[in-house]
């Protein structure tokens, strides 16, 4: 604490540094934008965007292709209004406008029902609603400048999303979500419309969907959508939950960088026109961490004795056309490292938990080429998305003897690389009609190794040892209707067939809003949705009586889940909001251990192996209810309380019903800033942030310490499968920022510190082989992050 205090000290005094220094100048930002029809993509030519409250009036319209430019507009906090005719209008609220830095907005309207009374329609701000028009409930879309301001964010979309109504996490020091009681493993990751390996540092084992840093900085990502629940029929291959994330293009007439230094590492980024005539650009971010230098003060960020370190490298080109559409490049490549090494040293010896080594490396690489072409009859536009993606993960465990000698007892690696293509073909008939449907193909290769030592018999056993490739299908349509001007409903269907065993699914799927009057609305949805297993688990190695082994497991069916959710919006003003949803997930055809006795649930795995024959028998359900109470950023402030009541439940071989692992029951979070704008011509910002978490503590299953030493690993006691609870879970993030504007650059300095009262909170409890004790382990203390940027 005293170094935390020394850091707050040694903050404060250099922001106060910085308010003596102040100069006169005020200072202005390009602000630039393109302008589309939501549904049809179509450039709206001569569409109107004003600078709200400037004196005099600053505005512009739009060219022939949507484009427009403001030159000259004043950095700090600023809100256009854009309006066009037969269309609503659009507010965006606290866009911030800094030095060194273009501003580039992309604007989709929504076209008026009734295009004679399109003058009463008011702007309004929908930061709730999704960008994807199919889009009816359970969604939201979220910007950068949200990633960067949320306490606790540490400026990766996964932890921002923890602060929604109906997701928690796992862990503090992992970014994977748990959304409304379902596993993590049934999220999808999109980038660019396609769907992609799991894109994080640190991914804890086979089918993790999270890890401990997001392969792609914030600085590269474009404002997205985060779904929840009841998805749109485009989005396949998903049970809890959808990121779908865009990435941001660069300056396509000035060249911008940017810098930044931290207690975890350094990230430096490039941007630019590639031709300004033909106005392509590129966008370059590179990133590399070590932790040293908070392992060096005392401060862990991991459990291992290895720091952890990481780099990444992404990408994104843009090439506009008029003739052959807009065309973009990009790619996203990581690298990290972690483990543990045992202690080299003849005292420790005696005990076998110094002994134990572990080694863990993953790599991962994602590279795709987008195009999307409005057709001549400006109703349709054709996007077609074409990635080849891979990554490698490999893990040795090892034990060392009293000769310093390492003896392997584990050994994993596993090998991922696909080929990935969809085509989107999307058409506005009318203000009424719009179809959208699409197919999705992929040719997954695996190469897949893992064998270990069997403690019991002494031998080594190959858990999998298999090489191939396999093929999924997908296809889909959407159909939305305005039936009137208060009734909207999106229709679809979504197919998924597994070429691996020829198994299949069909999902409709339904989503209906009405807007009671100009402040309240409700919506539903119903749908179903399916997600495939990791392959590895198709691929295991099951040993029979007779001492051969096969894959039982290769025949498991698709798991499946039905969801409906209702929802009532209210907006109270134009920046407070109240959101309520109700939901029912019902979960079947889920992988369970085929036993009679057995209490296994794939519901309850995060990431890993199954080494067990299983069959699709097991059942599950969610249910509850998502409150959200916001204030948007407006004047300076903003807050969010969000609650979440619910339950999660499974049922396994035996019949019986138990809680998930996931099944907390409950979570609150609140979490709110303040902004100063400072100097004599207020041209700087000072920013406060803080969130507060409380939650339900997570499941484990009681073990029996007694039997666990006399048998040398975990013994559980029957029939308490995910009966106990830890304590409940809670947390407090602060963060604050400086934000200094020069003529030519600007720059940023910024602490953020997570638990800021270093509460201990339990997330697991192990049986220790080697101690005959149980070990808990405990989420991350205080951990301080301070950092500095400098754009230009």
């Amino acid at each position: 604490m005293k170094k935390i205090f020394t850091t707050l000290v040694v903050f404060i005094t250099l922001s106060c540094y910085c308010f003596s220094q102040e100069p006169e100048e005020e200072y202005n930002q390009v602000v630039k934008g393109r302008i589309l029809d939501k549904d049809s993509k179509t450039p709206l030519w001569g569409a109107t965007l004003v600078v709200v409250g400037s004196k005099p009036l600053m505005g512009c319209t739009t060219d022939s292709s949507g484009y427009f430019k403001l030159p000259s507009v004043p950095v700090g906090r600023q809100v256009f209004k854009i309006t066009y005719l037969g269309y609503e209008d659009v507010l965006l609220q606290n866009v911030l406008v800094s030095s060194g830095q273009d501003v580039f907005l992309n604007i989709m309207m929504k076209e008026s029902f009734n295009k004679i009374k399109e003058v009463e329609v008011e702007a309004k701000f929908d930061k709730d609603k999704a960008l994807n028009p199919m889009a009816t409930i359970s969604a939201r879309t979220f910007s950068i400048e949200e990633t960067n301001r949320f306490a606790g964010g540490l400026t990766d979309p996964s932890r921002m999303a923890q602060a929604f109504a109906g997701v928690s996490s796992t862990s503090g020091s992992n970014n994977e979500i748990v959304v409304r009681g379902n596993s993590p493993r049934g999220l999808l990751w999109r980038i660019e419309g396609i769907e992609i390996l799991n894109p994080n540092h640190f991914r804890e084992d086979e089918g993790a969907s999270g890890g401990g840093v997001c392969i792609l900085s914030s600085n590269m990502i474009s404002n997205s959508d985060f779904f929840t629940s009841a998805f749109p029929a485009e989005y396949g291959n998903a049970l809890s939950g959808v990121f779908d994330l865009n990435l941001r293009k660069g300056s396509d007439e000035y060249f911008h960088a940017f810098v930044q230094a931290s207690v975890v590492g350094t990230e430096v980024a490039l941007e630019g026109p590639i031709s300004k005539k033909k106005e392509s650009s590129y966008l370059v971010n590179y990133r590399y961490s070590t932790f040293s230098m908070l392992d060096k003060i005392g401060i862990k960020v991991s459990k291992e004795n290895i720091v952890p370190v990481f780099q990444d490298l992404a990408f994104n080109l843009s090439f506009p056309s008029d003739y052959y559409g807009h065309t973009t490049l990009f790619g996203i490549f990581g690298a990290s490292s972690s483990g543990i090494k045992a202690i080299r040293d003849s005292v420790n010896l005696t005990e076998k938990e110094n002994r134990y080594e572990e080694l863990d490396k993953g790599n991962i690489w994602i590279t795709g080429i987008t195009n999307q072409y409005l057709l001549p009859n400006k109703k349709t536009f054709l996007k077609t998305v074409v990635a080849v993606m891979g990554e490698d993960n490999k893990m040795s465990n090892d034990t060392m003897d009293y000769k310093f000698q390492d003896h392997n007892i584990y050994k994993e690696d596993l090998t991922y690389r696909t080929l990935r293509g969809s085509v989107l073909l999307n058409h506005k008939y009318n203000a009424k009609h719009t179809i959208r449907s699409g197919i999705i193909f992929s040719r997954e290769e695996y190469n897949l190794y893992s064998s270990g030592l069997d403690f019991e018999t002494g031998t080594y056993r190959t858990v999998f040892d298999n090489k191939g490739f396999t093929y999924v299908l997908q296809g889909y349509m959407q159909w939305k209707f305005r039936a009137t001007e208060k009734l909207d409903i999106n229709t679809g269907v979504h197919y998924l067939h597994f070429l691996l065993n020829n198994n299949n699914s069909v999902e409709p799927r339904m989503g209906i809003v009405y807007q009671i009057d100009g402040r309240q609305s409700f919506s539903a949805g119903a749908g179903l949705h399916s997600r495939l297993e990791p392959i590895s688990i198709y691929m295991t190695q099951i040993p029979q009586g007779d001492g051969t082994v096969n894959q039982q497991n290769k025949k498991l069916d698709i798991s499946k889940s039905l969801h409906t959710v209702l929802g009532y919006d209210i907006s109270f003003t134009e920046d407070l909001h109240l959101k309520a949803e109700i939901y029912y997930q019902y979960l079947y055809d889920i992988p369970i251990e085929k036993s009679p006795d057995s209490q296994f649930s794939v519901l309850n795995v995060k990431q890993g192996f199954v080494m067990a024959p299983m069959d699709n028998n097991g059942e599950g359900q969610n249910y509850g209810i998502d409150l959200t109470f916001e204030r948007y950023f407006t004047k300076k402030y903003y807050y969010m309380i969000t609650g979440s009541l619910y339950d999660s439940k499974y049922s396994a071989g035996d019949g019986k019903e138990y809680n998930t692992m996931f099944n907390g029951n409950y979570i609150f979070n609140l979490l709110g800033g303040k902004e100063w704008a400072v100097g004599k011509k207020k041209n700087n910002l000072l920013g406060v942030n803080a969130r507060i978490l409380y939650k339900g503590g997570m499941r484990y299953q009681k073990i029996d310490l007694d039997k666990s030493r006399i048998s040398g690993s975990a013994v559980y006691i029957p029939g308490g499968n995910f009966t106990n609870r830890f304590a409940d879970y809670y947390n407090i993030d602060v963060g604050v920022n400086f934000k200094r504007n020069h003529e030519k650059f600007s720059w940023i300095l910024s602490l953020d510190v997570q638990n800021l009262t270093s509460r201990e909170n339990v997330i697991s409890v192990k049986y220790n082989r080697y101690t005959g004790n149980l070990k808990y382990e405990y989420d991350l203390l205080l951990l301080p992050l301070l950092s500095y940027r400098l754009n230009f």
